[in-house]
């Protein structure tokens, strides 16, 4: 499935936003964070915007707009480390307007639709999902996979 005009801006201001708060955040974290914040910074401009899952939203309680993120089966599960920076605009609006999109709570289920987006090529082996990995069809195994080392930290 191929996403239509709007759907691929929403990624990519998703991925252009995500990218301001790290940025942001490298420059302001105090020094106990910075290492995190920097790695951040790398994972995603590894994933780029076809790396980032796009959401189907939906109003919850007949009040509140909430998006259900759709998964992405070629992806390692990177839940952790976008809701960390998501977290991050939700505390701090900064830097961006009062106007303007506010923030809106992502929700993240397996039972949620899948992503039929191709896998993003050329990620280091870690970027993947280990079962999608192992039981990728003829084409997919034919992608090319980085061989550069990652080191893949863990967020508690």
């Amino acid at each position: 499935m191929i996403l239509n005009k709007d759907a691929i801006l929403k990624v990519l201001q998703k991925y252009q936003r995500r990218m301001l708060i790290v940025e942001d955040k490298v420059s302001t974290a105090p020094d106990s964070e910075i290492e995190l914040w920097r790695w951040l910074r790398i994972v995603l401009k590894k994933l780029g915007s076809d790396g980032m899952s796009s959401d189907e939203s939906t109003v919850e309680d007949d009040i509140e707009i909430v998006y259900k993120t759709k998964q992405m089966a070629w992806r390692r599960n990177l839940d952790k480390e976008m809701d960390l920076i998501d977290a991050q605009r939700i505390r701090e609006l900064n830097p961006f307007a009062k106007q303007g999109s506010k923030p809106v709570r992502r929700f993240r289920n397996a039972g949620f639709p899948v992503s039929t987006r191709p896998p993003v090529a050329g990620l280091p082996r870690c970027f993947y999902d280990d079962g999608w990995f192992l039981g990728r069809d003829k084409r997919q195994k034919q992608m090319r996979i980085s061989t550069e080392k990652f080191r893949w930290m863990k967020i508690i």
